[in-house]
């Protein structure tokens, strides 16, 4: 019979590393997204588009792009599979199981990935450090999506708006990896950890 004194307790992909404060001129500002719902999905038949139209009101871009409808968010990240995020507790790939049925494989991954939103007037700077693509606004606009590496880490990359600002995601076991690279290469800018 198990101890109730052992429960299992849900931990930040960067517990104990991001520490709040910093510089209030920082020139790169760090913030984690804990509370997202993450799932992968990937399209099975040619009814998929229309299923997820019908149940979300989702038009699919077509390439690496980032659409928000009704709170959820897809990053297209190659062709037929997109990445999934939703704020909250409610379970994201359970709902999107439910809505696209036999269109879609559908998997969890919110324990599996930690995000991260990186900004402030040096972000480009700071990623040029260890992102082999041009960031420029020209050439990576607003709701475009990477699949790319950083200091050959892993990282799904999006622009999240039209300002300097930039959503990081990297599988969880890199998240530690991923910290010291971004901690290091900030130093320069001023780096400041806010609280999401």
């Amino acid at each position: 019979m198990a101890d109730a004194a052992l429960q299992l307790k849900a931990r930040s992909a960067f517990d104990g590393l991001l520490v709040p404060g910093g510089p209030k001129d920082a020139g790169i500002v760090v913030t984690e997204r804990k509370d997202l719902q993450i799932a992968t999905v990937i399209a099975r038949s040619s009814g998929f588009a229309e299923a997820i139209k019908t149940a979300y009101g989702i038009a699919l871009p077509s390439g690496p792009k980032r659409i928000v409808v009704h709170e959820i968010t897809l990053l297209g990240t190659g062709p037929r599979a997109w990445f999934a995020l939703r704020a909250g507790e409610r379970p994201l790939a359970s709902d999107l199981e439910q809505s696209l049925g036999e269109h879609a494989a559908v998997a969890d991954q919110s324990d599996g990935y930690g995000v991260l939103r990186v900004s402030g007037a040096k972000v480009r700077a700071l990623l040029a450090k260890g992102v082999p693509i041009d960031l420029h606004p020209r050439a990576f606009a607003a709701d475009d999506v990477a699949v790319t590496v950083c200091s050959h880490i892993g990282i799904m990359l999006w622009r999240s708006d039209a300002d300097s600002s930039f959503d990081i995601a990297m599988f969880r076991s890199l998240c530690g990896s991923f910290w010291s690279w971004l901690s290091e290469s900030a130093e320069e800018f001023g780096l400041r950890v806010e609280a999401e």
